[in-house]
Parts: C-alpha cells; sequence; structure tokens
C-alpha cells in the first residue's frame, strides 16, 4: 500500500492437482488459498500454477473469474525435467514481458537466458556419471543439505558428468568395524569422492572422522565443509600425531588434545548465537596451494556459521604431519582452509562454500573436488 500498485507486484504460486482417476484437474485449491490471501488483505496479480499436466482454457476461465486475475496474467509452470527449463517456459509464456508491461515500461526488453540454455544443454547430453558419497548425520531427507546437493551436483554438470549422490549415514560407519563389508562400508568403497557437510553435536561425529580417514589412506578426493573440516583435523592428529584421543571440545570438553576448540573470547559465553562467527570474512591464500589454485586469487571473501576453530597450538605439529594451512583469516590468524599435501585432493573449509556457489557460478572449490572425482 505505500509504496502503490504499479510499483509492486504480487505473484501467487499455487498446486493445481490432477486427480487420475477422474482425469480432471482441480481448481478448488487455488481459488481457496486465493480467498485466504484476501482474508489477509493480499490480492494477486499473477497467478503462477504449479502442475503435471497442462491446465485447459476452461479451468484457465474458470480461476481468472474466481480470483480476479487477468487470464493472460495465468502462467503455467508444469513438472519438467531438467527443472531449470522452468525459467524457458515461462519465457516462453510471456511472463517477462508482461511483467514489464505492468510495471508501464514503454519498450519492453528480451531477456537472454543464454546462460541457462547452454546450462541446460550441458545437463541435457551429461552422460557419464561421478560418484559422490555425502556423509550426513541426516539420512531420509537432502533438505539439510540442499545448499550443498545443488552445488555438487551443478559442478558435475559443468564437468559433463551426471551425479549420482550416495547418502551415507555416519552413525552406521561408526557400527561397523572400521573397512568391513557391511553394507554402508561397501557403498563407502565405491565413492569416487567423499563430503562431509557442516552440522553440529556429536551425533555421527566418529562415522564423519572414519570417513575422512578412509578418504586419507585411500586417496578419494575429499571435501570437508565447516564441521567436515574439523573433522579431517581430529582424525590427521589420531593418526598422523598419534593422539588417539584428539577431538573438539565440542564432542568432548575433557580431551586431552583439543585440535578443535572455541576461541579466547568465546568462552564463558552461553548463549550459542553469540558464539558464532557469522557472515563474510577474508581469507588469504597460500600461494601454490590447491586452493590458491582453484580460486586463482589471493584473497576472497566467504560466509561463516560456526562457533569452533583449529586449535593454534596444534597447526605446527599438525604442518610437520603433512597438513597444509592453506587459507588464514589473517585478522584473528585463524585457520580458514586446511589440505593435505601429496593427496589428490583433500581439502577442508572452515567456511561455508555451498552459500555461494549457483547453478551457472559454481563455487572454485567444488569444481576443483569435481574434477579431482573424475580422476579417480
Amino acid at each position: 500500500m505505500e509504496l502503490g500498485e504499479s510499483r509492486i507486484m504480487h505473484i501467487h504460486l499455487s498446486l493445481v492437482p490432477f486427480l487420475s482417476w477422474t482425469g480432471e484437474i482441480k481448481t478448488k485449491p487455488t481459488q481457496h488459498s486465493v480467498i485466504a490471501l484476501k482474508q489477509a488483505g493480499l490480492t494477486p496479480d499473477c497467478l503462477v500454477l504449479r502442475a503435471d499436466h497442462p491446465v485447459d482454457d476452461d479451468s484457465i476461465k474458470k480461476l481468472s473469474l474466481m480470483c480476479e486475475v487477468p487470464s493472460d496474467f495465468i502462467f503455467q509452470m508444469l513438472t519438467i525435467d531438467p527443472a531449470y527449463r522452468i525459467i524457458l517456459e515461462l519465457s516462453k509464456q510471456g511472463m517477462g514481458r508482461k511483467i514489464q508491461k505492468y510495471f508501464g515500461i514503454s519498450t519492453p526488453e528480451a531477456p537472454d537466458l543464454s546462460d541457462w540454455q547452454n546450462f541446460i544443454d550441458r545437463i541435457v547430453h551429461s552422460k557419464q556419471t561421478v560418484t559422490i558419497g555425502l556423509v550426513a548425520k541426516y539420512v531420509g531427507s537432502n533438505d539439510p543439505y540442499i545448499s550443498v546437493v545443488e552445488a555438487i551436483k551443478s559442478a558435475g554438470f559443468h564437468c559433463n558428468r551426471r551425479v549420482k549422490l550416495e547418502v551415507i549415514e555416519a552413525e552406521a560407519l561408526e557400527k561397523s568395524p572400521y573397512g568391513s563389508n557391511s553394507s554402508v562400508w561397501k557403498k563407502l568403497k565405491t565413492l569416487d569422492g567423499i563430503v562431509v557437510p557442516g552440522g553440529f553435536d556429536v551425533r555421527g561425529v566418529e562415522g564423519k572422522i572414519l570417513a575422512a580417514r578412509w578418504a586419507r589412506e585411500h586417496k578419494i578426493p575429499y571435501f570437508g565443509l565447516c564441521l567436515g573440516m574439523q573433522v579431517m583435523i581430529i582424525e590427521a592428529a589420531r593418526s598422523l600425531l598419534k593422539h588417539p584421543k584428539a577431538n573438539s571440545t565440542e564432542f568432548n570438553p575433557k580431551t586431552p588434545a583439543p585440535v578443535i576448540d572455541l576461541m579466547e573470547e568465546q568462552r564463558g559465553v552461553t548463549r550459542k548465537g553469540a558464539t558464532m562467527r557469522l557472515g563474510s570474512y577474508p581469507c588469504t591464500l597460500l600461494k601454490g596451494s590447491k586452493a590458491a589454485t582453484a580460486y586463482g586469487k589471493n584473497v576472497v571473501q566467504e560466509r561463516h556459521r560456526h562457533r569452533y576453530e583449529v586449535n593454534n597450538d596444534y597447526r605446527t605439529a599438525l604442518e610437520k604431519a603433512g597438513i597444509v594451512f592453506s587459507g588464514i583469516y589473517k585478522d584473528k590468524n585463524l585457520v580458514e582452509i586446511s589440505e593435505l599435501k601429496g593427496h589428490p585432493f583433500m581439502l577442508g573449509t572452515q567456511f561455508h562454500p555451498e552459500f555461494q556457489s549457483s547453478p551457472l557460478a559454481v563455487h572454485p572449490l567444488f569444481m576443483a573436488f569435481m574434477k579431482a572425482a573424475m580422476k579417480g
């Protein structure tokens, strides 16, 4: 209301189900959702119909009448593979041109969707597969890891590969002997690459540490994100520094080798949100490292969401054992990126690179990981 009708457009996305046993499109859910919107003081200017089957003209006319939306401002978003085709399909329906018309733009421009078309072509023509394992705490739904999953898949498509994603239950790895022939270990042994995503609390951590050990010992490309880097450091301390009880103080406050610990200024703060390092921070890269090669830069900005850091007291010993700290937040001398010397690709980040990856602009580290996995 403050902006005025010509300054804002309300696009309402609604499911239009198809009942196979009657062969009918049902518009009632959309009608009722619009009624609920109007009761809240919102009136849609445009409808986008999410449907598995094309919505017929009679149904469009009915929705136009009942929802008080002009029929030429009702668009269809049909189930399609790959999903990115939706962008092209909506453009074919004139959505971009009509939105510009709505806002009174006298000379509407046609969108340049060539980059999306090229990306879709890559997906369609990607025939070879690469198998990537996501060693996760939550199994049964990819929703908690959706940004990681999409970054992995996009990197695969840009390398002309389809990603076969295997979700490995971290807790199941713990329950079976290391490297055994249990079903979960058999699955882990088939992977071209391993990704360990971020997370909190102790559940599944030992399984993630075992996955890092397997990747290190068998030279399987490994990419650790936030917690994934921390378990990589814990595993290195246990195996390479011979500290069998090395751990993070998040998981064992009394560990004799706290290779992952709270920063000094975080101690005594009881509110978890207050102790987090959030937002974007600069990361200075080590020349000649895998990280620097991937980025092609000396300094990058990356986004964080974590509490615990690599304990600087152990950095020298870890470096002597073969860990390369290739990314540093210089203002506080904190580790941002760790690599294992002599490994095809074993790299962890304290930040979340998936937050800055998109289908058309895949994060450089995801691309570097994917290229390493393809060589396996």
